[in-house]
């Protein structure tokens, strides 16, 4: 269906039904080595519409000026770059690398979360590392300056 797809799962039957009817003489493959190619045909619109949104919300959202700008641009970049020639996001671990790479790139460059930039209290397990690592300078038992060369 042109709008919403055939599916991810029937996209290799409907591929070879096509592959038979136009060019018999190529061996079917499991995929068709272009990214937006599959998710167009097997999601649709929508599916299309939802990766440009995933893979261009990195390239569109303000970066703070930490020296990281340009590898922040690079990772979406090179994933749109690679997702013309092959089915890259198809593997698990490839997206959970890109998830991965995206938001260690986005994390502040402090080590603060979003939470912690936009000025909101760190999360409960942090609070409890921060709390222990006040109680081990209290009780004498480690020096700041130990603390901070850890990190």
């Amino acid at each position: 269906h042109p709008l919403l797809g055939v599916g991810v799962g029937d996209y290799p039957k409907e591929y070879e039904r096509v592959n038979a009817a136009h060019t018999p003489q190529w061996e079917p493959a499991w995929n068709p080595h272009n990214h937006y190619l599959f998710v167009l045909t097997a999601a649709g619109l929508p599916g299309g519409i939802a990766l440009a949104l995933v893979l261009a919300y990195p390239l569109r959202r303000r970066a703070p000026a930490d020296g990281r700008e340009r590898i922040r641009r690079a990772v979406p970049v090179l994933m749109i770059t690679i997702c013309l020639f092959e089915s890259y996001l198809l593997r698990s671990n490839v997206s959970m690398m890109y998830m991965l790479f995206t938001a260690a790139l986005w994390r502040d460059a402090s080590g603060a979360g979003p939470a912690q930039a936009a000025g909101r209290p760190p999360p409960a397990a942090d609070r409890v590392t921060q709390r222990g690592a006040r109680e081990a300078r209290r009780r004498g038992l480690v020096t700041r300056a130990a603390m901070s060369s850890s990190r």
